[in-house]
C-alpha cells in the first residue's frame, strides 16, 4: 500500500543492504512542534498514519488532528492497519484512558514501594541504635 505522502516524510534508508521506506516524524516536527512530545505509543499510531494515509481510510485531517494533540485536549478516532495489513478502528480516548489506569496502578504501586523502602530504613535504624 502507497501513502498519499502530504506531509512529505517519507524518505529510505538502508537497512542490512537494503532499501526501506520509512516514515519520518522528525520531518514532521517541522510543521508540527508538537510531535516531539507526545508519548511513543501515539507516536506509533502516527506513524502507521502516516504511512497509511490513503484518503479513504486516513486521511490528512487524521494526521494534523493526532500531530497536534496535547494532553487534556479531545481525542478522535484515527484507523490503524496492524502488521498483517488489515484496517482497524483504533480509539485514541479508549486506549488513553487505559494508559491512565496503568499510570495510576504504577504510582499505587511506586508509593508501595517508598513507604516499604522508609520502613526497612527505620528497622535498620532502630537496629543499629539498639546495637550501639
Amino acid at each position: 500500500m502507497s501513502s498519499t505522502n502530504s506531509f512529505g516524510t517519507s524518505t529510505q534508508c538502508t537497512l542490512a543492504g537494503e532499501s526501506v521506506d520509512i516514515f519520518s516524524l522528525s520531518k514532521l516536527e517541522l510543521t508540527f512542534p508538537n510531535v516531539a512530545t507526545l508519548p511513543y505509543s501515539l507516536k506509533i499510531l502516527l506513524e502507521n498514519l502516516l504511512r497509511h494515509e490513503d484518503a479513504r481510510f486516513v486521511h490528512t485531517k487524521d494526521i494534523e488532528a493526532l500531530a497536534a494533540w496535547k494532553p487534556g485536549a479531545q481525542l478522535q478516532k484515527a484507523a490503524f492497519s496492524g502488521a498483517k495489513g488489515e484496517a482497524a478502528e483504533f480509539n485514541q480516548q479508549a486506549f488513553m484512558d487505559a494508559c491512565d489506569r496503568l499510570n495510576q496502578e504504577i504510582e499505587v504501586r511506586a508509593q508501595n514501594l517508598y513507604a516499604a523502602e522508609e520502613d526497612f530504613e527505620l528497622l535498620i535504624r532502630t537496629r543499629r541504635e539498639r546495637a550501639n
